[in-house]
């Protein structure tokens, strides 16, 4: 998949950043962490290491001056979101 974000010329706006979050395989999935585990019922600990390993994490995107475009591989039962932060 293909994002193309391009800013009309002359705009007051600028993307001053941007980010993705996924949530896949790699990317908040606290079943992942759990089968890794091999444990009946997690201790406290454990549970904190699955509260953490459903943390979904942003990732800086590469802007460009009048916009930016990004290719996007998307696995099966995949979610992912751009962020785009914009100033003027």
């Amino acid at each position: 998949m293909a994002l193309h974000v391009a800013l009309p010329p002359g705009s007051a706006l600028r993307i001053a950043s941007s980010a993705i979050v996924k949530i896949d395989e790699q990317h908040a999935n606290p079943r992942a962490a759990y089968l890794e585990m091999n444990t009946g019922w997690p201790s406290a600990a454990q549970l904190k290491e699955l509260e953490a390993a459903s943390a979904a994490t942003e990732e800086s995107l590469k802007v460009a001056a009048g916009g930016m475009h990004v290719e996007l591989t998307m696995p099966p039962n995949a979610a992912y979101t751009v962020l785009l932060h914009l100033e003027s």
